[in-house]
C-alpha cells in the first residue's frame, strides 16, 4: 500500500501511524476501534519513506490479508479509516 501527502514544514518525519483495527458488533452496527496501546506497540512499519524537493512525501506499506485500517496522525488526532478487500 502506498500513501502520499503533502508536509508543509518540509519535514521527512513519519507522520501517520498505520493501525489495524478491531471490530466489534454492538446492537447489530459494527463498531470499529483502536487504542493508543495499539498506536504505540503494533503500527505497521513502513517499508520506505521518501520526501520530494516539494515537500511530497511517500510512503510504502506492506499489508498482508484483508481487513479495516486505520491512518493516524497523532498531532491533529485525525483518523482516516479504509478497508482492504
Amino acid at each position: 500500500m502506498t500513501i502520499e501527502y503533502r508536509d508543509d514544514n518540509g519535514s521527512n518525519a513519519e507522520i501517520y501511524k498505520l493501525v489495524k483495527v478491531r471490530t466489534k458488533t454492538v446492537k447489530k452496527n459494527t463498531v470499529y476501534g483502536f487504542t493508543f496501546k495499539d498506536v504505540v506497540n503494533s503500527p505497521y512499519r513502513p517499508r520506505s519513506i521518501e520526501t520530494s524537493v516539494n515537500h511530497t512525501t511517500k510512503v510504502e506499506y506492506i499489508v498482508g490479508g484483508e481487513g479495516t485500517f486505520v491512518l493516524y496522525d497523532s498531532k491533529k488526532q485525525i483518523s482516516y479509516c479504509f478497508t482492504i478487500k
